[in-house]
């Protein structure tokens, strides 16, 4: 199981962090950006709504949406 194996990874850098009194972003080579891009998520709704919610989001400034379709494209 991948995310269980992850969760004790992550639980493990923790703990080796505490230890050290470090964090753990330091124990990995230090940070790499000072933010990161995160996807605005439009669920399953009439067309004309979710485009409505799409062009409200891009106007915000953000670039990634991730769209719902359902199982009918159409």
């Amino acid at each position: 199981n991948t995310t269980a194996k992850a969760a004790i990874d992550m639980a493990l850098h923790d703990l080796q962090g505490q230890l050290l009194g470090r964090p753990v972003v330091d124990l990995l080579g230090g940070p790499v950006r000072d933010r990161v891009a995160v996807a605005n998520v439009i669920g399953i709704e009439p067309v004309p709504a979710a485009v409505a919610r799409a062009a409200a989001i891009v106007a915000r400034g953000h670039r990634t949406i991730k769209l719902k379709i359902g199982r009918d494209p159409a």
